[in-house]
């Protein structure tokens, strides 16, 4: 399936992704998805899995402005989250060209990561 990304490699605070929809890197060969069943994957550059969320049917990813980084089901149930809650906004969640997926805080910091970084 192709996926759609609206957003560029960018997921900005407020701002949310369905099914079928995602980031990619700046390079293209990197992307994070939400698939039609549900799962979210981070995609590496030989369409290998560098991570996943698998079973809990999220709907859509939401970059939240607490700094969260949230997946909830269609009726807004919360499944996933990244737990990088905390004061220092606006937040994102950055697809990255390393094969890393971060939200970054404020002023670049990294708040948290799924540490794939290399693995691209």
């Amino acid at each position: 399936m192709a996926f759609v990304h609206p957003y560029g490699d960018t997921l900005p605070e407020g701002a949310a992704v369905g099914r079928g929809y995602g980031l990619i890197s700046n390079d293209g060969n990197v992307s994070f998805n939400v698939t039609q069943d549900g799962n979210l994957q981070l995609i590496g550059s030989r369409g290998q899995t560098l991570w996943s969320f698998d079973g809990q049917d999220v709907s859509f990813v939401k970059m939240q402005g607490d700094g969260n980084c949230v997946g909830y089901t269609a009726d807004g149930t919360p499944v996933w989250a990244t737990e990088s809650n905390g004061t220092d906004n606006p937040y994102a969640l950055v697809c990255q060209n390393d094969g890393n997926l971060v939200v970054y805080a404020n002023g670049g910091v990294p708040v948290w990561a799924t540490n794939t970084g290399g693995l691209a």
